[in-house]
């Protein structure tokens, strides 16, 4: 891990026990880079060895970018280090669960009505297919007896 970025968190906290409000300043200057937040900014050049703020000069640019990349990479080693999640990769997960949970409710839905298709009862398929059988017996049965009945009547006849 980058050495200067640990002095620089040492200081960024003996600094925001002086003050709450340089937490919020912190998140808001993580989020859009230096030159943000010109206190932010002086802490941030004076461990780096940085120059002023960049602005024409591409070197100086190239420069502050190549700190503050090491700078995010360290921060996010040392939150790792912490077991610390980083807000969005927690919103991402958030996210990810909730549209899980809402993919999980339609399957459900979906598997409680295709259990109750072709039932009219609404109970489960293997009922029906019970009731389909007894069904089918009594035709077989009656179709016996219609069978038996015409046999007897032609035999009558002649």
């Amino acid at each position: 891990m980058d050495s200067r970025f640990l002095e620089f968190l040492g200081h960024f906290f003996l600094n925001a026990a002086r003050s709450q409000q340089m937490l919020t300043q912190m998140q808001t200057w993580m989020g859009v880079a230096p030159g943000g937040n010109r206190e932010l900014d002086n802490l941030f050049r004076k461990f780096y060895g940085l120059g002023p703020l960049p602005g024409e000069d591409a070197d100086q640019t190239a420069a502050w970018q190549k700190a503050f990349d090491s700078f995010q990479a360290s921060l996010s080693a040392w939150l790792e280090m912490l077991a610390v999640v980083p807000r969005s990769e927690y919103e991402a997960l958030e996210k990810k669960v909730h549209d899980l949970e809402e993919k999980l409710a339609a399957q459900e839905i979906t598997i409680r009505r295709l259990r109750q298709a072709g039932t009219p009862d609404g109970g489960t398929p293997l009922a029906a297919m019970d009731a389909f059988t007894r069904l089918m017996e009594k035709q077989a049965d009656e179709f016996q007896d219609l069978m038996q009945n015409l046999t007897e009547a032609f035999e009558s006849k002649e």
